[in-house]
């Protein structure tokens, strides 16, 4: 019984093709171009160099029955066993060129209709996007509109229904709505409405082509300003119409340890069903001042399952709402089992005028509380205002703290 779970884990094709990504010398140098290579076709693996750090926001789209991983994912391999913090050194690592998006997103992102961008006359829409998203639109493709925070989609547009994108430009970023491809332009009655809010208005987002059985092994994903990893755009009405059956296994989701202001997001999972988690880390996942940070984040999303990870973030380490969504309704299918759940000592601030008057003081994961005496001047580390908590529960001075 054995040897079978272990060839299922170590079988992903019998006939797969592997594909490189390396500095020199491999398929290519970008996990975004090579997963976009056509000739990458369903059950091949992409595998990535494990010293490799790319610079980069990957979007997996289109394509399903991949497998991405480290060169060196075997090493990494014990089923049922947390990745070790030591090990991240086996994995390749993704920084996002664009700080504002998060470093791999699985699954179309949508357009939003530009304000006043709806005329009625011509029967066309124009959309804004957050990204290069205006280059996944394109004539005849099909798209589910969506809309949140109290706003309506123009009519006679309605949230359940396939349309297609007709006399679609990709330079105005406008175009008609049809129920077939090739099909006649729907004529649209109202605007619709929304707020001033980007996120407010109506969006559509690409019906066709949403990943299936992706498969991420060793990979380590660092840094960025709100979210890390995402799971779909929290734009679809139906959980059945996003991504399916993504998989995640011994992956690394940390913030930066030298900054106190970033992600506020590590796994934010906002689309589709059937995806698990597990034998992971999302760390140091620190929100900016008055920030609430989350190590997941769910919403919009069918059956869940997080197995085996450890989680650490300042706000809430799993939250499943928090925020509007086309489908209002209630998590479910959610399975959370075995996973290390703690808020670190160095997680914990405080401040007062002269040096910590109380003890023991809080050591948690490895790592001590901090304190902050007011009164020296400067009030600098440096010049013996700042505290950490040692293992043995006192506090001493840090003049190299952060």
């Amino acid at each position: 019984m054995k040897v079978l779970i272990l060839l299922l884990i170590l079988g992903w094709s019998g006939h797969a093709t592997t594909w490189t990504v390396k500095a020199s010398g491999g398929t290519g140098t970008t996990l975004q171009g090579v997963f976009d290579n056509s000739s990458v076709l369903p059950g091949d693996v992409i595998e990535i160099d494990y010293n490799l750090t790319l610079t980069e926001n990957v979007v997996l789209k289109g394509k399903s029955n991949i497998w991405i991983r480290s060169s060196r994912w075997r090493e990494l391999l014990t089923p049922g066993w947390r990745v070790l913090p030591g090990l991240v050194s086996l994995m390749p690592t993704i920084v996002p060129s664009d700080n504002s998006r998060a470093s791999l997103q699985v699954g179309y992102t949508g357009g939003h209709t530009d304000l006043n961008g709806v005329d009625t006359t011509a029967d066309t829409i124009r959309w804004t996007f957050i990204s290069d998203a205006q280059s996944r639109f394109a004539n005849n493709m099909g798209v589910y509109c969506s809309f949140t925070n109290g706003g309506s989609l123009p009519a006679p547009l309605n949230t359940y229904t396939k349309y297609y994108l007709k006399n679609y430009s990709t330079g105005t970023l406008t175009g008609q709505m049809s129920l077939t491809p090739d099909g006649t332009a729907i004529n649209l009655t109202t605007t619709g409405s929304a707020g001033m809010s980007f996120y407010s208005r109506p969006i559509c987002t690409p019906a066709d082509g949403q990943p299936d059985n992706i498969r991420l092994q060793g990979l380590n994903f660092f840094d960025g300003d709100t979210v890390m990893f995402q799971v779909g755009s929290n734009s679809l009405p139906a959980t059945s119409f996003g991504p399916k059956n993504l998989e995640v296994i011994s992956c690394n989701f940390t913030g930066d340890p030298t900054r106190f202001d970033r992600p506020k997001q590590g796994i934010s999972i906002v689309e589709g069903e059937g995806h698990e988690f597990r034998d992971s880390l999302a760390v140091h996942i620190i929100g900016t001042t008055g920030a609430e940070a989350h190590a997941v984040q769910m919403a919009n999303v069918g059956s869940v399952k997080l197995i085996n990870n450890k989680l650490a973030g300042t706000g809430i380490n799993i939250i499943t709402g928090g925020g509007d969504a086309p489908i209002q309704t209630t998590q479910k299918d959610l399975t959370v089992a075995h996973n290390y759940i703690v808020k670190p000592g160095y997680f914990h601030w405080n401040t007062g005028h002269g040096p910590p008057a109380y003890s023991p003081c809080l050591y948690v994961d490895g790592t001590g509380a901090y304190y902050l005496d007011a009164d020296p001047s400067p009030n600098t580390c440096a010049n013996s205002a700042c505290y950490v908590c040692q293992s043995n529960g006192t506090w001493a001075i840090d003049t190299l703290a952060p």
